[in-house]
């Protein structure tokens, strides 16, 4: 968090979280997949050629996901009998850099992972233009698209973009940041809601979150959550517990 934004808050502690980046990007294109999936086929069959095909069930649970992607190659067979191709639209490249340095690379992975050619899938980049992304959403769809991906770059365009495909029968997923007043079939995203609940729980009121990467190649973060009120110890330990948290540490800015 920058010295300036800290000047403007009115709070004067902050909660910090250590936490390895790859695990927002990996969770995204699992679900991704899955989405993919229920978008080719609403049951355990699909016809070809006048024929029958039976898909067979693919049991994973959320802790077949790690920081590898072993778990998307269990979704081949899944993927296989789907129509269409995916496409993906981050928001740009100047908020954060995570956008070309890890997002983009590790949702390539995960989809060609889960057997998905070249041709079956783009991820593009908005670079901060509304008008773009919104171009980019229609021109996806009118060659197939059959899952859209988007990281809104605000709701207005977002809305848009998921009234669009919501008239062509494309199924949207909010990605990162949720499109307020949009038709979105799902919203993926790192669970801050989580750490939100917990210290609301706890009483404590939140000023405001920030993350950051920690090394320009590297696979930690870190967020500074700003708070009106020291946490317990007890409360520490439990955001210490959440999945892929390596440290938790409370400094007092003092006022």
């Amino acid at each position: 968090m920058a010295g300036n934004d800290r000047c403007e808050l009115s709070e004067n502690r902050v909660v910090s979280l250590r936490q390895i980046r790859s695990k927002f990007v990996i969770t995204a294109g699992v679900c991704t997949l899955g989405l993919l999936a229920a978008a080719c086929s609403s049951s355990t069959t699909t016809a070809t050629g006048g024929s029958s095909v039976s898909i067979k069930a693919i049991h994973i649970t959320p802790a077949s996901f790690t920081r590898t992607f072993a778990a998307m190659t269990a979704l081949k067979p899944l993927a296989a009998k789907g129509k269409g191709n995916v496409a993906v639209i981050l928001p740009d490249t100047v908020s954060s850099a995570r956008y070309t340095e890890f997002d983009a690379p590790y949702l390539t992975e995960a989809l060609q992972s889960a057997g998905l050619s070249p041709s079956q899938f783009t991820v593009q980049n908005a670079q901060g233009s509304d008008a773009t992304e919104l171009s980019d959403a229609q021109t996806a769809i009118t060659k197939g698209a059959s899952v859209l991906i988007m990281d809104p770059l605000d709701s207005g365009v977002g809305a848009q973009i998921e009234s669009y495909a919501k008239a062509h029968g494309v199924p949207v997923i909010d990605y990162d940041r949720l499109t307020l007043g949009g038709s979105r079939k799902y919203y993926v995203s790192f669970n801050n809601v989580f750490v939100g609940t917990l210290l609301g729980k706890a009483g404590v009121n939140i000023g405001s979150y920030h993350q950051a990467r920690l090394a320009i190649a590297g696979r930690e973060a870190l967020a500074a959550v700003t708070v009106d009120q020291a946490p317990t110890d007890t409360v520490l330990a439990a955001l210490g517990g959440l999945p892929d948290v390596l440290e938790v540490k409370l400094a007092n800015l003092g006022g």
